[in-house]
């Protein structure tokens, strides 16, 4: 976090793997003695990592997606980024996942904040978002 007030921490319950379950992101207040979790944003099924704008007001959590067994009742072709409005130390999900790429595997933010790269693993390519 540019402030180095909070850090964020995808918890992926699935052993990295997409299971049908709610999964979350913790928000850890680094100023308390010691840090400690003082929230937890629910992103859904997967969240495989995540960054952080260069201005720490939006962050993007990634998600697999349940892309693994087409046979599983959580199946999705594609994977999806969470938006997440960071506002000090309160985080909130802005939206519902936007679809990205297959197995998408990393998300970087451009030097002014203003695009979010997401390499996508099956597909071989790169979402831009804006």
């Amino acid at each position: 976090m540019p402030s180095g007030k909070i850090a964020l921490v995808a918890n992926n319950g699935g052993g990295g793997y997409a299971d049908g379950n709610v999964d979350t992101v913790s928000v850890i207040d680094l100023e308390q003695n010691p840090p400690r979790v003082i929230d937890h944003v629910v992103v859904w099924d997967a969240p495989k990592g995540f960054a952080i704008s260069p201005k720490g007001d939006l962050a993007f959590a990634i998600l697999v997606a349940g892309n693994s067994d087409k046979k599983a009742f959580f199946y999705r072709k594609a994977g999806a980024v969470v938006p997440l409005k960071i506002d000090g130390k309160k985080v909130t999900k802005v939206s519902d996942a936007i679809e990205v790429g297959g197995l998408p595997e990393g998300v970087a933010f451009s030097p002014d904040g203003a695009y979010a790269y997401v390499g996508n693993f099956l597909d071989s390519d790169i979402s831009i978002l804006k």
